[in-house]
């Protein structure tokens, strides 16, 4: 019998635009983010709590279409997709696999919607074909920072770490946020220093770097 008490998931404001339901440990689930135009919302992820749907589906009583950009293809991001009446989805081929319907995203997608979104596949030792989303001041990478990892490792692969690293520096943003934590909105400046002490670690010639 599992003893750990369900987390509540709770909406969050940033400004006027941007919400986001807080993510979970039990169950796992990720930050959902919530991204408000004049006739359109637009969710990075969709998380796996229960609760999240039925949050998510009260904006069809605003008439608005509910878009959808998945980040990647693990459970505690899209799980919650067959519950929620979108209209379009954004992801890489590797999430198609598993989704089965929507719109895989190759190369840099800009969607002007009021305000500008850009949709771009971002390199990642955690999972194949990962999305960021760019939206005012801030790119939402979800998991795709973190290393990969198995029952006895965590590692980056150091030229994928490397691509990241140029594409980060190279985002017109302020902030970077990373899924899954409480506070998930760091300066890119700090984020570019936390990825190049990683990449400090590589050992002479090494593909990979373990931590």
């Amino acid at each position: 019998m599992n003893s750990q008490v369900v987390e509540k998931v709770s909406l969050v404001r940033e400004d006027e635009n941007i919400s986001y339901i807080t993510p979970t440990r039990n169950p796992l689930s990720c930050t959902v983010v919530i991204v408000e135009t004049g006739h359109n919302i637009w969710l990075y992820d969709t998380g796996s709590h229960s609760d999240i749907p039925a949050m998510i589906n009260s904006y069809n009583q605003a008439e608005k279409n509910i878009n959808i950009v998945l980040s990647h293809f693990h459970p505690d991001h899209i799980k919650n997709v067959s519950d929620i009446h979108f209209m379009n989805m954004y992801q890489g081929k590797n999430t198609l696999r598993y989704t089965g319907t929507g719109e895989i995203v190759t190369d840099d997608l800009y969607i002007d919607d009021d305000i500008m979104l850009h949709i771009f596949p971002i390199a990642s030792s955690h999972a194949k074909g990962c999305l960021a989303l760019e939206v005012k001041d801030i790119c939402y990478v979800g998991d795709a920072l973190y290393p990969a990892t198995g029952p006895q490792f965590r590692r980056y692969n150091a030229g994928l770490l490397l691509e990241q690293l140029r594409q980060i520096e190279s985002c017109n943003v302020k902030y970077i946020s990373l899924s899954h934590r409480t506070h998930f909105k760091y300066s890119k400046r700090a984020v570019v220093r936390w990825l190049k002490a990683i990449y400090k670690l590589r050992g002479a010639n090494e593909a990979y770097i373990y931590l």
